[in-house]
């Protein structure tokens, strides 16, 4: 049985998953397409199934082939925004703005 998270294939990466080169390049594989970290990579945009062989080797340079491939596992929520109002007191809501605050009757 094939162990679910080796990679031996193009067609074993899956969205999402971050690809780096001979040459020190890292990429973001999205839909069959390389997305590099820096929009000066030489492989940035460049098409996977046109571009490399099945076994992750690049058809011209050696050094643009696929040397690792790492997959994030689970969800990791990095920001989220707060729905619930926050109670504070005036002094605390002039605190954070850095000034004074009047309150004043909605029209």
């Amino acid at each position: 049985m094939k162990n679910v998270l080796s990679i031996e294939t193009i067609e074993d990466l899956k969205f999402g998953d971050i690809l780096t080169l001979r040459n020190g390049e890292r990429y973001l594989y999205t839909d069959g397409y390389l997305c590099g970290e820096s929009h000066n990579y030489y492989c940035d945009c460049d098409c996977v199934e046109e571009c490399y062989n099945k076994d992750l080797t690049h058809e011209d340079d050696k050094d643009f082939d696929i040397v690792e491939v790492k997959r994030p596992i689970g969800t990791y929520t990095v920001f989220e925004r707060s729905t619930e109002p926050v109670e504070m007191t005036i002094a605390e809501i002039s605190e954070k703005l850095g000034y004074e605050v009047k309150v004043v009757k909605e029209k």
